[in-house]
């Protein structure tokens, strides 16, 4: 069954994208989200969340955000996701499977690159490319991370992210060589992978500037500027203009290369949202960049708080769409990832679980979530942080940030001039969330163990020791 899912899929999509069309034919859309991790129990604790409304209960009751955007897609299955090597996959070869149908069956770590042939596979977004339509990457996770590497690089490891960045911006061998500049000598093995060669990319949004700014701080594009160029100051602590870290270890400015390639370069939500649109045509080379975090971006619950200066999923989302409607008269692929629903599951952040302290295991109820900077100073005042936000609201709200994503691609279901086919899935299922039980915010129990309805079992920390060193994503 997942092998016919898949393949069906994958037919669909390349037949939408790679038939001819006539210009007096509408414009044909693809948009396919990818929500990381997202498993089962996270939708279904979600659903709970929004459902609860009732009175002293912290969710609405508003009819309209009774059922998710996911919900209301037409048709539903499940599929599993192992990679070529084992039952348990990582986000490489999981969003491989979606990103080249069939033939994307690699191997662990593998970015749409086939280990045993020792080549490359060709994705579903290049395809399009070739074919004449605009293609976008948006993510809540570095922009050089597994799921949206997949559809647009290809390399042996994931981890190998400076190099993603470069074949990002590539779209011909020279152009990856000029990157490297003199130390190309000493990097011959890195080709362009064929696939990529022609295809450029007209919407990239993210986090992970730091695989694309240099690491001696030198670069100008690492300050971040609202839509006058003026820098941009922390709103909450009311601290220094704000800056993102470089890593690349060959200290190449990325961003000022794809500049010079045509890409219009963002780092803020006010930037992004106040973006002149109308710049992007089929016949021109503009293209859009945005990197809003030197890593990942925030937690949607963070990113809320206290990094407003970062743009939300939807945000991103629906900018992108505008910008590739543009680009292309027949129509665009995209892919969108809520990427950081993966990294929340795999932490196990609240619900029921075992903590330790220095004596034994104790059992403890999902509580309100504490930081290191629970504190922070606004107009004058301290404030603290975390009132009232319990550890799976972080989880709850990016869940919601995904879904309402997905609504943003159901708009385009209503518009007459064009058709689109929306698609969401995951890359697989993690972190072992689980549906404990009735809501017992009231203690009715009389234990002191205020379990909600959404709960989680005990994280890896606790199970394996504090310094367990690896948490695959």
């Amino acid at each position: 069954m997942k092998r016919k899912i898949q393949n069906y899929l994958q037919c669909v999509i390349l037949t939408i994208l790679t038939a001819g069309i006539a210009s007096s034919q509408k414009p044909r859309n693809v948009i396919m989200y990818i929500g990381d991790g997202y498993g089962l129990a996270a939708k279904t604790a979600t659903r709970m969340a929004l459902g609860q409304g009732q009175s002293s209960k912290r969710f609405s009751t508003d009819s309209g955000f009774q059922a998710l955007a996911i919900d209301k897609l037409k048709f539903v299955g499940l599929v599993t996701t192992h990679s070529k090597n084992s039952w348990i996959t990582d986000s490489a070869p999981g969003a491989t499977v979606y990103a080249a149908g069939q033939k994307g069956k690699v191997h662990n770590e593998a970015v749409a690159f086939d280990l045993d042939l020792n080549q490359p596979v060709e994705t579903i977004l290049e395809s399009a490319k070739k074919n004449g339509y605009a293609v976008g990457l948006v993510t809540t996770t570095r922009i050089t991370h597994a799921t949206p590497a997949d559809f647009a690089a290809h390399i042996w490891n994931r981890d190998i992210e400076d190099i993603i960045a470069a074949q990002y911006l590539s779209s011909s061998q020279q152009e990856y060589a000029n990157i490297f500049g003199s130390s190309y000598d000493s990097l011959k093995h890195w080709i362009l992978p064929q696939p990529k060669i022609g295809v450029e990319l007209d919407v990239l949004f993210g986090g992970g500037s730091r695989h694309f700014l240099p690491k001696n701080g030198s670069s100008k594009n690492a300050i971040i500027v609202d839509e006058n160029g003026n820098p941009v100051t922390k709103t909450i602590g009311g601290i220094d203009t704000l800056k993102m870290a470089g890593r690349r270890s060959d200290n190449i400015d990325l961003i000022e290369i794809a500049k010079n390639r045509g890409y219009i370069y963002v780092n803020s939500r006010n930037a992004m949202n106040n973006i002149d649109i109308t710049q992007f045509k089929p016949n021109n080379n503009a293209k859009l960049i945005g990197l809003f975090n030197a890593d990942h971006v925030n937690y949607e619950q963070d990113r809320q708080l206290s990094a407003t200066w970062e743009p939300s999923l939807p945000e991103m989302t629906e900018l992108a769409i505008k910008v590739l409607r543009n680009k292309s008269p027949k129509g665009f692929f995209l892919m969108v990832e809520g990427g950081r629903i993966d990294h929340l599951e795999h932490a196990n952040a609240g619900g029921i679980g075992f903590s330790s302290d220095t004596t034994k295991l104790a059992l403890e109820y999902d509580h309100e979530s504490f930081s290191t900077d629970q504190i922070y100073t606004k107009s004058g005042a301290s404030v603290k942080r975390n009132i009232g936000i319990y550890g799976s609201d972080y989880l709850i709200k990016e869940v919601l940030a995904f879904d309402y994503s997905i609504e943003k691609g159901r708009e385009l279901l209503k518009d007459p001039t064009s058709s689109t086919l929306i698609f969401s899935s995951s890359d697989h299922e993690c972190g072992g969330t689980a549906i404990v039980g009735l809501h017992d915010e009231a203690d009715l129990q009389k234990n002191g163990l205020k379990i909600r309805t959404y709960a989680k079992t005990p994280s890896q920390d606790t199970l394996y020791g504090v310094n367990n060193p690896r948490q695959l994503d």
